[in-house]
C-alpha cells in the first residue's frame, strides 16, 4: 500500500469506489472504503464525499456514481477537494481511452489523482507507468472478453446451448457435453419449446395481431405479472425462429412460434402505438462535454443512426465542424453525407425560438395537454391502482418462494422463477414511477407576460449560455432531431413534447435577461435541472430545411 501522501496537510479528499462483482477484498466496496478510510486516517485526510458504484464491465455509460463524481468536479466553483482517491487505479476505468481521457480532465482542473494500492513514481516516469497500469487493465478486460464470447460461441454453435432464462414460451433442456478437465459432468442447457406455455403464446400473438391491447390480452392470458413485460415480448425475433446472440444470427435455432405474416401484423401496431422515448438516456460523459450542442439528440435521417460530431482542421484554413452519421462513418452502411455544424444548430435554434416556443404556438399547445391531461388523469388513477395491486401479488409471491427456499432448500428451477419475479417487481416498480410522475406533474398555465419572458429567455440561453447548459435545456423538451443533407440544403424535422411545467414557470417568472445575466456563476435557470424532468403532453414533430452556404462547406 502506497505510504506517503500526494495531497496537501490536512486536505479534504473525495473517493470513487466500483466493484466488479467479485469476492475478492479489492473486488468489494465496503473494503475499498474501509481500506481508503485506514490510508487517509494517519495522513489527516478527511473523506467529504464517496461516490460508489456496484456496476460491472469496462465502459463508463451507464456508471451514476462515476458520472456524479464528474459533474461533482466539473463545477464551475472549484470544490473544496484537493483530488481523487482510489483503491487502484482499474477501479476508476479499465478503458484504456476513457482512463485517459477523464483523469487528464480532472487534472487539468487542478485536481490530484491517487490509487493507495497502486506505487507510481512522481514526474513523468509516473504518468507512464500509469499508462501501463491502464493498459494492462483494459487488455485484460479484452481479454477476458473474448475468451467468454469464444467458448459461448462455441457452445453455441456446436451444441445450441445457451446461458441465461429463455423468454416465455420457451424452456431451458440440460444437454451432457462430456467431462470438464477435472473429471466433472459438463452439461449446459438449450432453449425448446415449453409446452406449458407454448399455445398461450401463440394465442397471444394472434390477439396482438388482431389489434388487442397490451391490457386485453393481459387479462386474458396473464402471461406474465405487469403488462410492461409485454413490450419486449412483442418484439422477440426467437418466436420466429431466430436467436441472436451478439452479432451471430441463428435463423433456425428453435421452432418458430408465429409466422412471417402474424410478426409482421404485430409489428405494424407496435410501430403505430409506441409510446415516447425515455426522457432520461445515458449520455456518455465525453458527449455531456461535447461542443457540439446537438450531441446525443441528432440522428441520421436515413438509418437512424446518432450524428456525431467531428472538428476538421486544415493548414492555413478555419477549423469546421461537421455532424457525421455514426453508422456511415463506423460501419459504411449509410450513404448520409456530413452535415456542417454552425447552419444545422443555427437552423434548431431558429426554428425552436420563432416556431415552437413563439408565444402564440405555445400557448396553443398548453391548452391541447391541459386538457389531455384531464381527460387521462382518471384511466392513469385506475391503472396506477392496478399497478400497486399487481406489485403486492408479486411482493407476496416473492416472500412465498424465498420462505419455501430457506425451507427445503433451492433447486435451479426455484431460483428462475424468483429471478423472474424480481424482474417483474422491478418493472412494476418503473412503471408505478412513471405514473406517479404523470400524475404529479401539474399542467403549466402562464400568462402573456410569463409566455414572452420565457421566449426571450430562452432565446438568450440556446444563443448564449455555454453548450452544456444549452444542451441540457434542450433535453428538457426535445426528444431527437433528425436530419440529413442533400446538395446546398439540410433537411430536418424536431421531435418535440411541452416543456415540464416547472421549467416554463422558471423560465416565464425571470425577467428577460440578457447576455451579460449568463455571467453570474449561479443564474437561477442554469441550476435547474432539465433533465430530470419527465417529457409531458403529446410528442409533435416540427420539419424544416436550411440552406448551406459554401463558406460552411
Amino acid at each position: 500500500m502506497s505510504s506517503n501522501s500526494p495531497f496537501p496537510p490536512g486536505a479534504q479528499l473525495v473517493a470513487y469506489l466500483r466493484d466488479s462483482g467479485g469476492d475478492d477484498q479489492d473486488l468489494s466496496v465496503d473494503q475499498q472504503e474501509a481500506a481508503i478510510r485506514a490510508w487517509c486516517a494517519p495522513h489527516g485526510h478527511p473523506l467529504a464525499r464517496i461516490f460508489r458504484d456496484t456496476r460491472s464491465g469496462t465502459s463508463t455509460v451507464g456508471r451514476a456514481g462515476f458520472e456524479d463524481m464528474l459533474r461533482y468536479f466539473a463545477q464551475k466553483k472549484r470544490v473544496p477537494e484537493a483530488g481523487l482517491i482510489l483503491w487502484r487505479y482499474n477501479r476508476f476505468a479499465r478503458d484504456l481511452d476513457d482512463a485517459q481521457f477523464f483523469k487528464a480532465a480532472l487534472r487539468r482542473r487542478g485536481y490530484l489523482i491517487h490509487a493507495i494500492m497502486d506505487q507510481i513514481p512522481e514526474g513523468a516516469a509516473g504518468r507512464a507507468v500509469e499508462f501501463f497500469i491502464d493498459w494492462m487493465a483494459d487488455k485484460f478486460s479484452e481479454d477476458l472478453s473474448i475468451d467468454v464470447k469464444r467458448g459461448q460461441r462455441h457452445n453455441l454453435a456446436q451444441f445450441g446451448t445457451l446461458g441465461g432464462t429463455p423468454p416465455r414460451g420457451f424452456k431451458r433442456e440440460l444437454v451432457d457435453l462430456g467431462r470438464r478437465r477435472d473429471g466433472s459432468d459438463h452439461q449446459a442447457a438449450r432453449w425448446v419449446p415449453d409446452p406449458d406455455w407454448w399455445q398461450t403464446c401463440r394465442s397471444a400473438w394472434e390477439m396482438r395481431a388482431a389489434g388487442r391491447s397490451y391490457r386485453q390480452i393481459h387479462a386474458e392470458l396473464r402471461l406474465f405479472n405487469a403488462v410492461n413485460s409485454y413490450s419486449t415480448f412483442f418484439t422477440n425475433r426467437i418466436y420466429l425462429g431466430e436467436l441472436r446472440f451478439g452479432d451471430q444470427v441463428l435463423p433456425a435455432y428453435v421452432e418458430p412460434l408465429v409466422d412471417q405474416a402474424t410478426w409482421d401484423a404485430v409489428q405494424a401496431i407496435n410501430a403505430k402505438h409506441a409510446r415516447p422515448p425515455a426522457p432520461q438516456q445515458v449520455e456518455h460523459p465525453r458527449r455531456a462535454a461535447s461542443s457540439f450542442l446537438l450531441s446525443g439528440l441528432a440522428r441520421c435521417a436515413l438509418c437512424g443512426a446518432l450524428l456525431n460530431g467531428n472538428v476538421i482542421a486544415m493548414r492555413g484554413q478555419p477549423r469546421r465542424g461537421y455532424y457525421l452519421c455514426s453508422g456511415a462513418h463506423a460501419h459504411h452502411n449509410c450513404p448520409a453525407r456530413r452535415i456542417p455544424q454552425q447552419p444545422l444548430e443555427e437552423a434548431v435554434i431558429d426554428e425552436l425560438v420563432t416556431f415552437i416556443l413563439a408565444p402564440a404556438n405555445l400557448a396553443a399547445i398548453l391548452d391541447e395537454d391541459r386538457a389531455q391531461h384531464e381527460e387521462h388523469r382518471v384511466e392513469h388513477h385506475q391503472r396506477r391502482a392496478e399497478q400497486v395491486a399487481q406489485l403486492a401479488q408479486v411482493r407476496k409471491q416473492i416472500t412465498n418462494l424465498t420462505n419455501a427456499i430457506a425451507a427445503t432448500g433451492h433447486s435451479p428451477a426455484l431460483l428462475e422463477r424468483l429471478r423472474a419475479l424480481e424482474l417483474d417487481q422491478v418493472a412494476i416498480q418503473a412503471a408505478l414511477g412513471d405514473l406517479d410522475r404523470w400524475l404529479s406533474a401539474p399542467a403549466a398555465t402562464l400568462s402573456p407576460v410569463q409566455l414572452e419572458n420565457l421566449a426571450k429567455n430562452v432565446a438568450v440561453i440556446l444563443r448564449a449560455a455555454d453548450p452544456s447548459t444549452r444542451r441540457q435545456l434542450l433535453s428538457a423538451f426535445v426528444a431527437q432531431i433528425t436530419a440529413q443533407r442533400g446538395e446546398r440544403i439540410i433537411y430536418g424535422s424536431i421531435d418535440f413534447y411541452t416543456p415540464p411545467a416547472d421549467l416554463l414557470t422558471s423560465l416565464g417568472d425571470l425577467p428577460p435577461i440578457d447576455a451579460l445575466f449568463l455571467d453570474n456563476p449561479d443564474p437561477p435557470m442554469i441550476n435547474y435541472a432539465y433533465a430530470q424532468c419527465p417529457f409531458g403532453g403529446t410528442k409533435r414533430t416540427h420539419k424544416f430545411t436550411a440552406e448551406i452556404h459554401r463558406k460552411t462547406c
